[in-house]
């Protein structure tokens, strides 16, 4: 069992300092940005530095966010999205992380086709060393609901196919124990948490909003000792956002005791979930794109002088 620490909770940080806050608090790996990395490499950073960071603090990397777009394109800048794939899928394999999450449409409604675009990914994978795992997100237009990323899965056919699990998407979206225990295990590749803890065979995510340095340091420690209580009752040290998720979680208890469902959290989602073209205009694509090859290569050429 290990316990990882999903580098969105404390995103302000910059990235080898949130390697090392994981690594002080006390947990076994790190899930990474590809963002982060490739913003660190952006200001001249160089990949060597992270691997030596991760070494330094003893983490491993069993997975990284993300792969996205992949079902949003068509045509010419669907070819650019998996030629994009196949930088982020080399880099997150250096880093030694055995998934990368795939991340659905946010707009696009039409799923019919991610089967085909999800074994695109996974052939990807295979040659660069990494799998891709699907993902769904409960606020977006796409695969929201648990049960419909299981389908697509499905029908992707592949055996290197797989799915990540989170209970708050699973929530957020009214998804059901029936939904989960219809899931092999072999094709979780791992599951998140908010506020609470799992354990699998896979691993174990102990996600909480915006931690300082002390709560991650308590949170690993109550985790490691099989107490929950003995972190929720550290109502002192409990940062804002965790006590606006304790007040949801209290109303959404009193609506269901009370037999009404509990409201679905409609909100737009968070910024780093923002895909990764600045507008739907095609030549602003175009001229993202172009910025972005530029770029990697004035930094590939850094590195290699």
């Amino acid at each position: 069992m290990k316990f990882c620490l999903n580098t969105s909770t404390i995103k302000p940080q910059p990235l080898l300092r949130k390697i090392e806050l994981a690594g002080q608090a006390g947990y076994d790996g790190i899930e990474l940005w590809v963002n982060d990395v490739y913003d660190f490499i952006g200001r001249c950073g160089e990949v060597r530095d992270v691997e030596k960071a991760l070494a330094d603090n003893g983490l491993i990397v069993p997975s990284m966010i993300a792969i996205r777009q992949w079902g949003d394109m068509d045509g010419w800048e669907y070819e650019l999205v998996k030629d994009e794939a196949r930088r982020r899928f080399a880099l997150c394999a250096r880093l030694g992380a055995s998934y990368i999450v795939a991340t659905p449409p946010l707009e696009k409604t039409e799923t019919e086709h991610l089967p085909e675009r999800y074994r695109d990914l996974l052939q990807i994978g295979r040659e660069e060393g990494i799998k891709p795992t699907f993902e769904y997100i409960s606020f977006f237009k796409s695969v929201h609901r648990l049960a419909n990323a299981w389908e697509i899965v499905q029908n992707t056919d592949d055996p290197d196919s797989s799915i990540i699990l989170d209970a708050f998407h699973n929530w957020n979206s009214n998804s059901t124990l029936d939904d989960l225990r219809a899931i092999p295990l072999e094709k979780i590749s791992h599951s998140e948490r908010g506020a609470c803890i799992w354990t699998g065979s896979k691993g174990l995510y102990h996600r909480h909003a915006q931690h300082t340095h002390y709560q991650l340091a308590e949170a690993a420690r109550a985790a490691k000792k099989g107490s929950i209580e003995r972190f929720a009752d550290r109502r002192s040290a409990v940062a804002p956002s965790q006590q606006f998720a304790r007040a949801a979680l209290q109303r959404h208890r009193s609506t269901r005791s009370m037999g009404r469902p509990a409201a679905r959290i409609n909100r737009p989602p968070a910024p780093h979930f923002a895909p990764y073209w600045p507008s739907s205009s095609p030549s602003a694509r175009r001229a993202h794109v172009v910025s972005r090859i530029c770029r990697t290569a004035r930094c590939r050429r850094r590195s290699s002088t």
